[in-house]
C-alpha cells in the first residue's frame, strides 16, 4: 500500500490481532471509505475474520469489477460465500473458466461439497472431491464449446 493508505489498514489488522475487535472494525470501516478499491484486497480477509462475510463478498465484487484477474479477491470471495453457507456459489466462483482460485481453496470447497472437512480428509475423500471438480470443469467446458 502507498503510505497514505497503509496506516489505516495496518491499524485495523493490529487492533484485530490485539483482540480489540471494535477498534479493528472502526479502522476497517475507515479503510473501506478511504482506500482505493484496487488496494482493498488486504482488508477482505479481515472482514471475514470479523464475521462480516457478506461485506467481504461485496468488497470482492468491487475489486473484481475493477480487476477481473485479482486472484486474492476471487479466492476470498469463495471463502466468504462458503462462510455464508453458499457452497454452490463458492464453487461456481472458484471454478470460473476465466479465473481460477488457488488449488487449496478448490480442494477444500470440493471436500466440503462431499461433506468432509479438510483436516479429516482421507484418500477416498480426495478422490471423491476430485471427481466433483472434474465433473464441474467438464460440464463447463461442454457448455462453453456447444
Amino acid at each position: 500500500f502507498p503510505e497514505a493508505d497503509a496506516p489505516v489498514v495496518n491499524l485495523a489488522h493490529f487492533a484485530f490481532r490485539a483482540g480489540r475487535r471494535t477498534e479493528a472494525a472502526a479502522w476497517l470501516e475507515q479503510a473501506l471509505r478511504t482506500v482505493p478499491v484496487r488496494r482493498l484486497e488486504g482488508v477482505v480477509q479481515l472482514l471475514i475474520e470479523l464475521g462480516e462475510p457478506r461485506s467481504a463478498v461485496e468488497v470482492c465484487d468491487r475489486i473484481l469489477a475493477a480487476d477481473p484477474n485479482a486472484l486474492l479477491a476471487l479466492n476470498n470471495r469463495a471463502v466468504a460465500l462458503r462462510r455464508l453457507g453458499d457452497l454452490e456459489g463458492a464453487l461456481a466462483s472458484a471454478t470460473s473458466d476465466t479465473r481460477d482460485c488457488p488449488a487449496g481453496t478448490i480442494v477444500s470447497l470440493c471436500l466440503a461439497k462431499v461433506g468432509c472437512p479438510v483436516q479429516q480428509a482421507n484418500a477416498f475423500d480426495i478422490v471423491t472431491a476430485y471427481g466433483e471438480y472434474r465433473s464441474r470443469i467438464q460440464n463447463h467446458l461442454k457448455e462453453k464449446h456447444s
